[in-house]
């Protein structure tokens, strides 16, 4: 009888090591992390947004230093579609805190860079008229 107890004890234990094998251990730097949340994609598309915006207002900057601040037509349609892409990348980033067991990196980056970047293309474009 104690033979086949601990051979029950035995099969359940290699059951349960089996199971725990199967299932995938999500590690961090420095540990495990237990919980079940993952990365936004509305968040990551918001930091996306964010530096390809600034890539493209540093370029448009660059553009419109080169021709000595008479940039025309091009640099002004640039202009606006850098403002779009900012404002969606914020309207991302909103989105992005909104959702349910997501982690909140991303979509916090997102909306900061976003902002930084509207307020500062907003202080060039009223810096226009007073110069």
């Amino acid at each position: 009888m104690k033979k086949r107890r601990y051979k029950l004890q035995e099969e359940e234990i290699m059951t349960r090591e089996k199971r725990q094998r199967g299932q995938k251990k999500r590690r961090r730097r420095g540990g495990y992390d237990f919980t079940d949340k993952v990365h936004s994609q509305r968040g990551i598309a918001s930091v996306t947004m964010a530096v390809s915006a600034f890539i493209g207002f540093i370029g448009l900057i660059t553009a419109s230093c080169m021709e000595k601040g008479n940039g025309g037509f091009g640099i002004g349609a640039g202009g606006i579609t850098v403002c779009f892409i900012i404002i969606t990348g914020l309207i991302l980033g909103i989105l992005a805190l909104r959702e349910d067991e997501v982690k909140f990196t991303y979509p916090i980056a997102g909306i900061i860079s976003n902002g930084i970047l509207l307020i500062s293309g907003i202080v060039i474009y009223l810096m226009g008229f007073v110069v």
